[in-house]
Order: structure tokens, then C-alpha cells, then sequence
């Protein structure tokens, strides 16, 4: 069982890539049969993997696909469509059972941001329905389907996508059915990549969260020759990272490291020559980095950005003004403050807030991101067991810093990683330390946790 478990996963991952593929062919040569079949094959693949209880490796490998998952440029992702076909599908799979504290938070949510919404004049969106409709529904799958998974698996799905997508998109961006969907950056004739998004920040989070997962299995992988080879899609990662030039993403993975470095020494169950071996390889590593030309023209954008960051507010890309100017409109407008603006896509001045729990004020006030909260505290206790496997602290904070830093300068609420990204997380603390066997990055019987409820 465990082997067809294993050539399944292979299969699907094949699966992943020729559909990727195809996508990319599909927009470069403008044929929309061709990017048709590859929405309907993305949805077909989705719809299998749920009647697997395997799909979350399938949604985090085309995260970084999904501004290319559209018929046309301006129309609606079809990732958002596979996201709520998902919820319907695992609802009846399992006879319209759901988790009843979820859906009454949810209604709540609904109830208090739609009567704000319409106190203010505001429409009815299709973000604001999706919204809605995930908080009643994602849960349902997380606590099922999803923890099936199991986080080696999921990582690397995620990685592979992530991946394919940045080397691809650096190699396309010149045509212009590509460059259409993405913003590529340049300044003194170097160029500042990130992927298939508009945002080089929304890429670079994604990044940040894998490498954070392989991190995190270095560290709680008792075999070194296998924690050895993990060191592979790290190397990969940073250099997608890299290209991006992001200055958050540089933060996000320095202090990931700096806390990775310091859970790796205090480790006792470490061997010294096993720590030694780590500290020559990042020291060979910076080496690397700064005495060949491979990352150049990203050292060369990440230079030049720092050389204009002069103060608190260049370095933070004026987010700290951002930030500055929401505060000010909560202090002026208690109504706002309690209330929020109901979930709409207003924002003050010509900029959104670039800070998720700002962004929560915002929409949905004190009272309204108090609900959410409650939602959230719920969420994670349908995510994790009721006696969590044992965890290094300090991997689990550098896994934290990976995947949720990113969000204070960044408005994570009404997209899809605000609901992703906490059941990849939730999946490394139920993750065994230790793997059997080298083809254990597939899922074994032992990584089904979580219980339907």
C-alpha cells in the first residue's frame, strides 16, 4: 500500500509538471485551446486528489501558477474555482458534515461585515464571497484531506512549483503573453525577477515558506546523509529567492538562518563534526555568493537598493508611512477602528495598508477581526492533534518566521495563502522527527494525523 502510495505521488507530480508546461506553452503562443485544456486538466487533477485525501501538495504546487491559470488576462483565476471546487467536493464526499463552530463564526463574519458593507454603500464582491465561503468550508478540508498529506510531501510539491515557475518565468518574461501577468523590475540594466506574480514580495513569501520547510527537516532529521541532501532544494530556493532582489525576503532569511544556526548548535542530539560540517558549507557558501558572478546581478539590484535607503521609511519602501497613515485614520474615525470598511477593496490614500493585521482592522474592525481571531484559534485546533509530537522550539520559531513575517509587510487577507499557509505549518508539528527511509519524503502511513471531526 505504502509503494502505491509512493508511485501515485510520483505520478502526480509528473502530472503537475506537464500541465505547468503546457500552461507556459499555452500563453506564449496565445492558443486557447491549448490553455483550456491545461484549466481543465488543473481541475480534473484537483477533483482526483481530493477522492485521494492527497490535494493539498496539488493546490501549494500551482500557488505560484495561479495568475497564469486563466483563459484570458483579465478574467478570474481558475485557481480560485479549483479552491472552492475543492471545498464542495471533500463537503459531499463526506455526507455534508462540517465543523459547526467554523461555519457559525463564519456566518458572523458574514453577517457583521455585510451590514458594514452596506451602511457604507459598498457592493458585493467576488473576493468577498470567496472569503466567506472559505472560512465556512476550509477547515472541513484541513481536517481531513489535507493532513493526509503529510509535510515532506507537501514541501516538496510546494518547492517544485515554486521552482519551475521562477526558472521559467526569468526565461519567458520576454514574450508578451508572459510579461503581461508579471511586473520584471530593472534598474542599471539589471533585472529584479519574481516568478509569475505582479509582486517580487508575494513571490518572495512563497519562497521564504519552503525554504523555512526544508530548514525545518534538517533540523528534526536524525540521519545527516539524508539531512545532507536536503541542502540541495536549499541552495535552489535561495537562488530563486535571490533574484527577486527583495529586501524582505533578505530580512525574513537572515533571521530564519541566525535562528536555524542557533537550534542546530543547541542541539544535543547533534554530533560536533556534524555542526562543524554545516558551518564550513554556508561559510564555502557566502563564498560563493559573493566571489562569483552567479547571483551578481542580484547583489548588484540589492546593492542598489540599499544604497537608496537612507532612512526607515526608504528602507521599508514607505510601508512605515503606509502603516503611519492607517493609524492616523483609526485614531480619527473610531467608527472605522470598531467597525472596519466591511471587506471591500477601498484603501486610504492610493496604497493598501502592506500589513495583514492592519489590513484586519481595516476591513473588519476590532470588533469584526475579534471573530476572526476566534475563528483562527479554532482553525488551529482543528489542525493540530490534541497531544502535538514533540518539537524543537527553535525550529518551529525559524518555520514561524519563514512563513508568517512576510505577512506584516505584506495584505495577506482576501488571498489564498491566508488559508494555506497555516496548514503547512500545522503540518510540520505533526510531522514525525525522523524519516524511515530515503524515499520517505512521499507519505508513509505514520504522517496521517488529525482526526475528522
Amino acid at each position: 500500500m505504502n509503494d502505491m502510495k509512493k508511485k501515485m505521488s510520483i505520478l502526480c507530480l509528473i502530472a503537475c509538471m506537464l500541465i505547468s508546461a503546457a500552461l507556459c506553452f499555452g500563453h506564449i503562443a496565445s492558443s486557447k485551446p491549448v490553455i483550456v485544456m491545461c484549466l481543465m486538466l488543473f481541475l480534473a487533477l484537483s477533483v482526483y486528489s481530493v477522492m485521494q485525501d492527497a490535494v493539498f501538495p496539488v493546490l501549494l504546487y500551482f500557488l505560484p501558477w495561479s495568475t497564469l491559470l486563466k483563459a484570458s488576462y483579465s478574467g478570474i483565476s481558475v485557481y480560485t474555482i479549483g479552491l472552492i471546487a475543492v471545498c464542495v467536493l471533500t463537503l459531499f464526499k463526506h455526507k455534508l458534515r462540517f465543523d459547526a463552530k467554523s461555519l457559525i463564526l463564519a456566518l458572523l463574519i458574514f453577517v457583521f461585515s455585510l451590514t458594514v458593507k452596506l451602511i457604507n454603500g459598498k457592493s458585493l464582491t467576488l473576493d468577498y464571497i470567496k472569503f466567506i465561503f472559505m472560512l465556512a468550508l476550509f477547515p472541513l478540508i484541513c481536517t481531513d484531506g489535507m493532513d493526509k498529506s503529510g509535510f515532506r510531501m507537501s514541501t516538496l510539491f510546494f518547492t517544485v512549483g515554486i521552482v519551475i515557475a521562477a526558472l521559467t518565468a526569468q526565461r519567458f518574461a520576454k514574450y508578451p503573453n508572459i510579461s503581461r501577468f508579471i511586473d520584471v523590475y530593472s534598474w542599471s540594466a539589471v533585472t529584479r525577477y519574481s516568478g509569475y506574480y505582479g509582486d517580487a514580495n508575494f513571490y518572495s513569501a512563497q519562497v521564504s515558506a519552503a525554504l523555512g520547510g526544508w530548514l525545518f527537516m534538517v533540523l528534526t532529521e536524525k540521519k545527516p546523509l539524508y539531512a545532507g541532501l536536503y541542502f540541495i532544494p536549499i541552495i535552489v530556493l535561495s537562488y530563486c529567492g535571490a533574484i527577486a532582489a527583495s529586501k524582505s525576503f533578505l530580512l525574513v532569511f537572515t533571521l530564519m538562518l541566525l535562528v536555524w544556526l542557533a537550534a542546530l548548535y543547541f542541539n544535543k542530539r547533534r554530533r560536533p563534526l556534524v555542526k562543524i560540517a554545516v558551518t564550513v558549507f554556508i561559510a564555502l557558501s557566502l563564498l560563493i555568493v559573493f566571489c562569483t558572478d552567479i547571483f551578481s546581478d542580484s547583489l548588484a539590484v540589492m546593492k542598489f537598493r540599499l544604497q537608496q535607503s537612507t532612512d526607515l521609511s526608504s528602507f521599508s519602501t514607505h510601508r512605515s508611512e503606509l502603516w503611519l497613515n492607517y493609524y492616523n485614520a483609526f485614531v480619527d474615525d473610531f467608527k472605522l477602528l470598531f467597525f472596519g470598511q466591511g471587506i471591500t477593496k477601498g484603501v486610504i490614500g492610493s496604497r493598501a495598508s502592506h500589513n495583514t493585521i492592519i489590513q484586519i482592522i481595516y476591513q473588519l474592525g476590532i470588533i469584526g477581526g475579534s471573530m476572526l481571531l476566534i475563528w483562527g484559534v479554532n482553525y488551529y485546533k482543528l489542525l493540530l492533534p490534541k497531544k502535538p509530537r514533540r518539537k524543537d522550539t527553535l525550529a518551529l520559531i525559524m518555520l514561524m518566521i519563514g512563513i508568517f513575517l512576510p505577512w506584516f509587510s505584506l495584505d495577506m487577507l482576501l488571498f489564498d495563502e491566508f488559508f494555506l499557509l497555516p496548514v503547512y505549518f500545522s503540518l510540520a508539528v505533526n510531522t514525525p522527527d525522523s524519516l524511515e527511509e530515503p524515499g520517505a519524503l512521499l507519505p508513509t502511513d505514520t504522517e496521517i494525523g488529525g482526526e475528522f471531526k
